[in-house]
C-alpha cells in the first residue's frame, strides 16, 4: 500500500467479487461519507479482480479505494496491519477466515447485522444493516470517532478469537470425529 496519509481512515475489505459480498454497496456509501462534515479521509482497501472493479465501481467511489487486485495469503497480515479496520458488509456466508483474522491482528470488525456474522463476531464487532448505506455510513463514522469504542472492540476481538481453537486442535477434533463414524458404521 501507499503510504498512509495523517488523516486518511482505511477499511479493509479483503474479498473476492462476488454479489453477496455486497462490495458495491460502497458506490452509495461514499456520496454520504462525503457530505458529512469530517476531516478524515477514507479509503477503502479492496483485494478484488481489477475487471469487476473497473466494471461496478463509480468513478467517484474509486477516488475513495484503493484495489490491490488478487493478494497472496502471507500478504494478508501486512494489509491488516497497514488498515484501520476490518469492514465486511457480506450478505451471507458459511464462514470466514476474515473475523478470527482481524481479531489476531487486532483489528476492530465492522460487519452485517445476519445471524452468520454476530454468531462467529458475538460482542467483538460493530453491526450495521449491510443493505442500508445511512447505518453503514454512521457506524463508520462512530468507529472511526471513537477511541474507546475501537480499543473494546479490539480487546473483545483478542478474547473472542480464543474459542475458535488452533489449527492443530481444529484437526485432532477432525480425526476424532471421523473415528467415531468409521466405529458407528
Amino acid at each position: 500500500l501507499k503510504d498512509k496519509k495523517e488523516n486518511e481512515y482505511r477499511l479493509l475489505m479483503l474479498t473476492s467479487f462476488a454479489i453477496h459480498k455486497n462490495t458495491t454497496i460502497i458506490n452509495k456509501i461514499i456520496p454520504i461519507l462525503n457530505s458529512y462534515e469530517t476531516n478524515m479521509n477514507f479509503k477503502f482497501i479492496l483485494t478484488i479482480d481489477n475487471y469487476s472493479y473497473e466494471k461496478f465501481f463509480s468513478d467517484e467511489a474509486k477516488k475513495h479505494c484503493i484495489n490491490l487486485g488478487r493478494i497472496h495469503p502471507e500478504d494478508c497480515p501486512q494489509l491488516y496491519r497497514e488498515s484501520d479496520v476490518l469492514f465486511s458488509p457480506t450478505l451471507i456466508e458459511s464462514f470466514t477466515a476474515n473475523y478470527p483474522e482481524a481479531m489476531v491482528m487486532k483489528r476492530p470488525i465492522l460487519t452485517s447485522n445476519l445471524p452468520f456474522a454476530t454468531s462467529i463476531c458475538k460482542d467483538a464487532a460493530l453491526y450495521f444493516n449491510p443493505i442500508d448505506p445511512n447505518d453503514i455510513v454512521d457506524k463508520i463514522i462512530e468507529i472511526a470517532n471513537n477511541r474507546l469504542l475501537y480499543k473494546e472492540l479490539v480487546e473483545k476481538g483478542s478474547e473472542r478469537v480464543k474459542v475458535f481453537g488452533t489449527a492443530q486442535s481444529r484437526a485432532e477434533l477432525y480425526l476424532k470425529t471421523i473415528k467415531l463414524i468409521i466405529n458407528l458404521n
